[in-house]
């Protein structure tokens, strides 16, 4: 994984110096700029994670810098280190306050504490061969093609790429996804299926989901030089629009 990284502008040497080694040792990527205007142009070139501006830097405002870099990179943290009577002047522009004397310990928690709080969360994804699911968003993708699907579908769709490999039996699909309601009905399960391989198909991809005869249904890539669809036991069923959704 890529190491967090750190800008420091502050013009104190020994600050800087105790800061980085501090920082490098914790695994983060640290930078160091000793004037606020240098600072600036270092972070909009590299965009870092963290901005810790020591607001006796020489260069731009405080003022000036923060309210630029939050404009053209929203998700930068920028932490102040300033004296304590200075903070409400400061409260719209900063994310966080360091106080001098400045505390080593205090700084790395601080550090910590903002790259969880501002980290987003990566989106929950199932993924098969070119199939892929955002189970936040709650949609698919056949490659690159958004597929629409109905929430039944959906939901048949989920629970087998929650299972890739495995034959799952028709009963066991009809109890995950349809609640017990359509135990002992395969109907509306066949419907279910043959719409939900009709719009994952629609380009002529090669089928994922295949019948395993007398038992259920997997998930798993076809054998080569086999694509696209192939009739299957319930392919003669008659439509039941709406039975399954």
């Amino acid at each position: 994984m890529e190491a967090h990284s750190i800008l420091l502008v502050s013009n104190n040497d020994q600050t800087s110096q105790l800061v980085q080694m501090e920082l490098d040792l914790e695994g983060y990527r640290v930078m160091i700029e000793k004037d606020s205007t240098s600072g600036f142009m270092t972070a909009r070139r590299h965009e870092p994670q963290i901005l810790i501006l020591d607001m006796a830097a020489p260069g731009l405002s405080p003022l000036e810098i923060c309210t630029a870099l939050k404009q053209t990179s929203p998700n930068i943290t920028i932490i102040l280190l300033t004296d304590a009577n200075k903070v409400n002047l400061l409260d719209p522009i900063a994310d966080d306050y360091l106080f001098k004397p400045l505390s080593l310990t205090e700084l790395i928690l601080r550090v910590r504490l903002n790259l969880k709080r501002h980290s987003p969360e990566k989106a929950r994804m199932l993924r098969f061969e070119d199939l892929r699911i955002n189970c936040d968003s709650r949609t698919v993708y056949r490659g690159k093609r958004l597929v629409e699907l109905t929430v039944k579908e959906y939901n048949l769709l989920t629970y087998l790429m929650c299972h890739p490999q495995q034959v799952i039996e028709r009963d066991r699909l009809l109890e995950e996804v349809w609640e017990y309601a359509y135990i002992g009905n395969n109907d509306v399960l066949y419907v279910c299926m043959r719409s939900l391989r009709n719009k994952l198909e629609a380009n002529g991809e090669p089928r994922l989901i295949q019948t395993v005869r007398g038992i259920g249904y997997v998930l798993r890539a076809p054998a080569s030089g086999h694509e696209g669809s192939s009739e299957d036991e319930d392919s003669n069923l008659p439509e039941l629009v709406g039975t399954y959704r």
